[in-house]
């Protein structure tokens, strides 16, 4: 306080000799400040820059094909942070290069501003045609553009949601909701590689299952069975009865088994063939009282057992034939997922890729499907 009085001092002093008023000198040094003030104004101005240059590498972005984007999104986010000196720059290359990059530094929130407009201005364009053949040929196309908008969405989305340092340091933020739960970065984080699935993920992802096999499918959530396994078929009736489950429709029930909550495996009631299925990714054999807990349920809601009830084998345990195994011990939850949806579309269990790489495109898809809340 006392520098700048003195300051202002002079500077009045030199005013007066020079024959000016004192306001004219000492207003400049005041609006000038001292050195912090000259650097929060350089800190601000390097902010903007900065600001500039994410937009427009968001915009080359938005404007990528869509099989390119995931890898433009990395290239992006290591380059900020290289310059941010969260990472040198060997480490940057490398994670650019790793198929399994997250990009955290991108703001997917400026990319969906700068490409929902573009959808909503194609969905409402009125093409001014006359010919019926040019306007069905035009309408194909604008569903092209905005079908590659919406995937380029999506992965904007998706690595948004994976992005392992906003789930550290942001974990309970949601990011959407689906099936009347919200979904957060530590729920989503269970799809990043060597993680286990918690029972949002599952549950949430055999919901769509479900949705897209319609009616002759059911889906009951995590929670089904160890409520089963503990206090019996009474104790989820009224779950059944809340989910109005017409077993006359029902082709199949498609169950979630986490079992000692170390262990995701699949149970499965198929009453086309009336049987049941176990699906295990580890080769294990189902819990002892699997069959009968499922039997009896069956029984207490008066569904019709096969051929063998007469003999007492009713609702048997079916051979599911080679069933995939995972080759480490954290991809159970993701092999239990992609059975449902196997059995839910009649394909064969063998259909799908067990190598680590080809699973770690499983999660990124399970994920893909969570944000864009269809399959």
């Amino acid at each position: 306080r006392h520098r700048r009085r003195r300051r202002h001092a002079m500077a009045s002093r030199s005013a007066r000799r020079s024959g000016s008023g004192g306001a004219t000198m000492a207003r400049p040094l005041r609006r000038l400040g001292g050195r912090r003030r000259r650097l929060g104004l350089l800190r601000e101005l390097g902010r903007r820059l900065r600001e500039v240059e994410r937009m427009r590498r968001l915009q080359a972005v938005a404007s990528h094909p869509v099989a390119g984007s995931a890898s433009v999104l990395v290239e992006t986010s290591d380059e900020e942070d290289g310059r941010r000196g969260n990472i040198d720059s060997r480490s940057a290359g490398a994670r650019s290069s790793s198929p399994t990059a997250s990009p955290g530094a991108v703001d997917a929130q400026s990319v969906l501003r700068l490409v929902r407009p573009a959808r909503a201005a194609l969905l409402q364009l009125p093409p001014a045609l006359t010919d019926k053949g040019e306007l069905q040929e035009w309408r194909s196309l604008l569903a092209d553009v905005v079908a590659k908008l919406d995937d380029r969405l999506v992965v904007v989305s998706v690595a948004d949601a994976l992005d392992p340092k906003l789930a550290m340091r942001a974990p309970d933020e949601v990011v959407c909701t689906r099936c009347g739960a919200e979904l957060t970065r530590r729920h989503l984080s269970g799809l990043l590689p060597d993680v286990w699935l918690n029972d949002e993920v599952v549950n949430c992802y055999l919901r769509l299952v479900q949705d897209k096999a319609g009616e002759r499918c059911w889906c009951p959530s995590s929670f089904f069975w160890p409520k089963l396994h503990s206090d019996g078929p009474s104790a989820v009736q009224r779950w059944v009865r809340r989910a109005k489950i017409d077993w006359s429709g029902l082709t199949l029930v498609l169950m979630p088994m986490n079992i000692n909550s170390m262990h995701w495996a699949l149970g499965v009631i198929d009453l086309r063939r009336r049987g049941l299925l176990y699906l295990d990714s580890l080769g294990l054999a189902p819990p002892p009282e699997f069959r009968p807990r499922l039997r009896a349920l069956l029984e207490a809601e008066g569904v019709p057992a096969g051929a063998g009830a007469a003999s007492g084998e009713a609702w048997p345990l079916l051979s599911a034939g080679a069933v995939p195994r995972q080759r480490n011990g954290s991809d159970c939850g993701v092999f239990a997922c992609q059975f449902g949806a196997l059995v839910a579309a009649g394909e064969p269990l063998a259909s799908f890729d067990t190598e680590p790489a080809a699973v770690a495109g499983l999660r990124r898809d399970i994920a893909a499907a969570i944000v864009r809340d269809r399959l």
